[in-house]
């Protein structure tokens, strides 16, 4: 005979040595990845844990300005980048964050607002400049395009596949030309031909099952190149203009973007996702293998970070007391490791006790 379980309103529900998920210590969290009021979901290990099994320590970055990305070559070898040309790299046997005099030569102290990388290659973009690590040294390879337009143009975000690289950005008010979106090819960025971006000031991109969505500030739709053409996907929202920032998926048909609010795509035109825990701006936003995501916000005053289901629902973070503006979130697929940046050189690293 099958066993039937009954979700009890007085406590964790057992009948026949039968339990609900997401109501017991030490028991499988929901479908949800959602437990109880005083449980949390371990996204690891998948169980409900105390909320204080889960907490986040603070990894001292020996720098004082604005922390604008990080990216993990792995959970043990992590990449920090912001203002003033500021590369930091974090690596677990050392316990603490070290200043990348290679790359920082290289930025010559030009703000850098993204890093992504690819296996032990690196790239770190921002204000007309794009920086390569191919393992062992870095190097300029904006020095490679030949071009003069670019010394007004930044950079926002950088990203791509297992075979290739692009960036996205913004250039000068009074360069209406200015090129927008980049491919790389060799070690040279060519400008990406017929992407109709005339309004558009691109902030972040995915590259996934072979296409290349944009985000920004873009009246009621999100650019997307298939590898032949482009198009648009609309967004579902009664504003005349929507200002998104960051953007993050595992695949075309699951996409989620931030930034004056939450929006999800399944492939059709994206939906807003209400919730009363979101803040009401998100600067970043990354997930696991798993769906579920964190975002971070630089002017949020209701809480430091927030964890999202893979369906969307959102619950705020507790990095410390108090509370600081992230502007980037990186985490492991597994979801072991999450870090977040931001402000005056802060960084915090989720453990697992």
């Amino acid at each position: 005979m099958r066993r039937l379980c009954v979700l009890s309103l007085l406590g964790p529900a057992v009948l026949g040595g039968c339990s609900v998920p997401g109501t017991e210590a030490g028991g499988p969290c929901n479908q949800h990845d959602v437990c109880v009021a005083g449980l949390t979901c371990d996204v690891v290990q998948h169980t409900c844990v105390s909320s204080e099994k889960i907490r986040w320590e603070s990894v001292p970055t020996t720098v004082s300005v604005t922390l604008r990305a990080v990216w993990g070559i792995s959970e043990d070898d992590l990449v920090a980048v912001g203002d003033q040309g500021t590369v930091i790299r974090y690596r677990t046997g050392d316990l603490q964050w070290h200043r990348d005099t290679d790359a920082m030569a290289k930025a010559k102290g030009k703000s850098l607002y993204a890093v992504w990388g690819r296996g032990n290659e690196l790239w770190a973009a921002g204000s007309s400049v794009v920086l390569h690590f191919d393992g062992t040294s870095w190097s300029d390879e904006l020095v490679h395009e030949g071009t003069t337009n670019l010394t007004s143009f930044t950079f926002r975000a950088v990203a791509g596949s297992a075979t290739e690289t692009w960036a996205v950005g913004d250039g000068s008010a009074s360069s209406s030309s200015a090129p927008q979106v980049f491919k790389r090819a060799s070690d040279r960025w060519l400008t990406v031909p017929d992407a109709n971006l005339s309004d558009f000031s691109g902030r972040d991109l995915a590259v996934v099952d072979g296409s290349v969505v944009l985000v920004g500030s873009y009246a009621k739709q999100t650019p997307v190149f298939n590898g032949s053409t482009w198009t648009s996907t609309a967004i579902d929202t009664t504003q005349s203009q929507v200002s998104l920032k960051a953007v993050w998926g595992l695949k075309a048909t699951d996409l989620w973007a931030a930034g004056s609010a939450l929006f999800h795509t399944d492939g059709g035109p994206w939906q807003a996702i209400a919730g009363k825990d979101q803040p009401s701006s998100i600067d970043d936003i990354w997930g696991t293998a798993n769906g579920d995501f964190y975002m971070v916000s630089e002017t949020s005053y209701a809480s430091d970070a927030y964890h999202c289901t893979a369906t969307g629902s959102c619950f705020p973070v507790s990095v410390d007391e108090t509370v600081h503006g992230f502007l980037g979130v990186w985490c492991s697929d597994t979801g072991s490791t999450v870090v977040v940046v931001g402000d005056d050189g802060l960084a915090f690293r989720r453990v697992t006790q």
